[in-house]
């Protein structure tokens, strides 16, 4: 029985289709850099957030049971019979009257703006020291500065994060709107004077592929 060759080249081929991220050009071969597509960015920032969640949510539900601790009284979440025939408007004032005078509003500020500055904090310190996030890493995407040229400095940074504030509150219109803009840019981006663009070893899945490839040629 003749048995085919497998073709080397043609495996190589078929993994470097696999591992080549949105749009499918590698960034390897482009001198120009390549902004990271919306679904990309999408991507790593959901990966972030489960690596947050994974790795502070102690933390965070421990400031937040101190904090909520200080509410001396108890908020009535039902409608009093008085109010059960009321309009809408009037019964969302009630909860919010109730909200304000047993102090829990004022102390949920107080719990946003801490846990905000203490994740803005580590933020900006991974963005500074690594110029990426584990979920960007994984991804294969780094933060740059305009235009894709240099690496952003701890002002830059800073803008950037200040300005999620900006993205967030329009239905999230600040982030939606960067599939709309040529170098992929949101409003926090922007503000920042900064882009996002795919690094030239790749995606995870790619520099893994690369380590073995590596390591095979050293063996023979």
């Amino acid at each position: 029985m003749s048995s085919k060759k497998q073709d080397p080249q043609g495996f190589e081929k078929f993994i470097n289709r696999l591992m080549l991220v949105k749009p499918r050009i590698d960034p390897r071969k482009s001198e120009k850099p390549i902004f990271a597509s919306f679904q990309d960015r999408l991507f790593a920032s959901a990966l972030d957030v489960g690596v947050i969640f994974i790795m502070f949510q102690d933390l965070l539900a421990w400031i937040s049971w101190n904090i909520y601790q200080q509410v001396d009284e108890t908020i009535e979440m039902t409608v009093p019979e008085n109010m059960r025939n009321a309009p809408a408007m009037e019964q969302f004032d009630f909860f919010v009257n109730q909200a304000f005078t047993s102090g829990f509003a004022q102390l949920w500020l107080l719990n946003s703006f801490i846990q905000s500055v203490i994740m803005g904090t580590l933020l900006v310190a991974v963005w500074v020291h690594f110029h990426t996030t584990p979920g960007k890493f994984i991804v294969g995407v780094k933060l740059a500065g305009k235009h894709g040229q240099g690496e952003p400095s701890l002002h830059d940074y800073i803008r950037r994060y200040l300005g999620f504030y900006l993205s967030m509150p329009p239905l999230m219109l600040g982030f939606a709107l960067l599939g709309f803009d040529k170098e992929k840019r949101a409003w926090h981006d922007r503000v920042a004077g900064t882009t996002v663009i795919y690094t030239k070893e790749g995606n995870i899945f790619r520099r893994a592929w690369d380590l073995i490839k590596a390591q095979f040629k050293r063996k023979n």
